[in-house]
Formats: structure tokens, C-alpha cells, sequence
């Protein structure tokens, strides 16, 4: 086994499993700056592997991964470059020639009604909720999950390969190229974002609640 250490995540090759571990356990794996570069550098990677047919994703200590990292919001660390390399990230991770456990698109896999509450409003949901919804496809409990995870790693591996490289890009493109945003407007969507009135209220106070703690 080959292990790439990066500096907020490990990469894992096994054979044709490879497992990336998020690995900032301290503050709920949340990514800062670091965190999204070293997503692109993994995703790399993995896009020039050979032998990777399945990957997993997962997170080091009691959570998977809490977003962005609040605390360098409010220090105004993340910019407008901050989101376009987290969206390559995530992108590439998504468009990987090879099946990814723990990836999700929201509006695509929940529909778009559920997804705008989600996001507006910024609701938490039990895991009952989530598998309700579709936004996770199976709950276990905690000391099962590695097992549970491994195990369909293991289901998948099990399949030929090709078919399901097949099956994954065909359903990718049954959604359409002509719905997605180009990147440059999403970049002219964040930039506002960080101008914004509203951006600069939230970087207040969460520097203030950083001062109390």
C-alpha cells in the first residue's frame, strides 16, 4: 500500500482501492485553504492513476466534514480563489474515472425544492432525515461504519469494472451539460458574495464570537 500525505488529508492506494481520509479532526475536518489545495493535488492523483476503481472518502475523528472553515471566513482567508479551487476539487473528485463512495451533488440527488431549503435556511437534520431524503443511502452505527464502508468498497470492486464506469457517466449525463454554471459566472457569483453587505456583517461576528471563546 502507498500512502501520499498531504498537509490536511492522506491518500491511500490499494490496489484499486484507494481511501482519502480528511484529516483535520480538530475542527470537524472544515476546509480552509490548505484543505481545497490539497483536494486538487489528491484528485491529481488519482485522475493519472492506472489501477484505482473505487474510492472512499471519509473523515478523521467524530465528523466527516463540517464545510468551510469558519474561522478563516471571518479572517477573510477564503476568496474567490479559495471557492473556484474548491469547486475544481470537488468537481474532479465527482467527474473521476472511477466509483467514489461520499460524494454528493445536493441539487441532483435531492431534487431542487429540498436542496434550496437545505441551503437557505441551513437546517440541521437527523440521520434519519438525510436517509429520508436521499441525501445518504444507508445509516449504521457508528462502530459499524468502516465495516459497512469497507464492505461496499469491497460489493463494488466485486463488479466489472468497465460496466460501471459505463453506468456512472451515463447517469451523469442524463442531468445535461446545459444545466451547469460556467465557471467563470460562478466566479462573478462568489466575488459578489464576498463584496457583499451581508459577507462582511457574518465575518463580524463571527470574529467576535471567536474573541469570547
Amino acid at each position: 500500500m502507498s500512502t501520499v500525505e498531504l498537509e490536511t488529508m492522506r491518500l491511500e492506494q490499494d490496489g484499486p482501492l484507494a481511501r482519502l481520509r480528511l484529516n483535520r479532526p480538530e475542527v470537524l475536518n472544515a476546509a480552509n485553504r490548505a484543505w481545497v489545495q490539497d483536494l486538487v493535488t489528491a484528485m491529481d492523483y488519482l485522475a493519472h492513476s492506472t489501477e484505482t476503481r473505487v474510492v472512499l472518502v471519509s473523515g478523521e475523528g467524530r465528523a466527516f466534514c463540517s464545510g468551510l472553515d469558519t474561522k478563516a471566513l471571518a479572517h477573510g482567508k477564503l476568496t474567490v480563489e479559495w471557492f473556484e479551487t474548491w469547486e475544481r476539487g470537488v468537481t474532479a473528485l465527482a467527474e473521476l474515472d472511477a466509483i467514489t463512495i461520499a460524494t454528493v451533488r445536493l441539487a441532483r440527488l435531492i431534487g431542487a425544492a429540498a436542496a434550496k431549503e437545505l441551503c437557505f435556511l441551513g437546517r440541521r437534520f437527523s440521520a434519519e432525515e438525510g436517509l429520508a431524503l436521499r441525501l445518504i443511502t444507508e445509516v449504521v452505527p457508528p462502530v459499524m461504519l468502516e465495516e459497512r464502508a469497507l464492505a461496499l468498497a469491497e460489493e463494488l470492486l466485486s463488479i466489472p469494472f468497465p460496466a460501471l464506469l459505463y453506468t456512472k457517466r451515463q447517469i451523469d449525463r442524463a442531468f445535461g451539460q446545459d444545466t451547469e454554471m460556467p465557471l467563470n459566472e460562478m466566479t462573478a457569483v462568489y466575488e459578489d458574495c464576498l463584496r457583499s453587505l451581508e459577507h462582511a456583517t457574518v465575518k463580524t461576528d463571527l470574529l467576535a464570537r471567536e474573541k469570547k471563546t
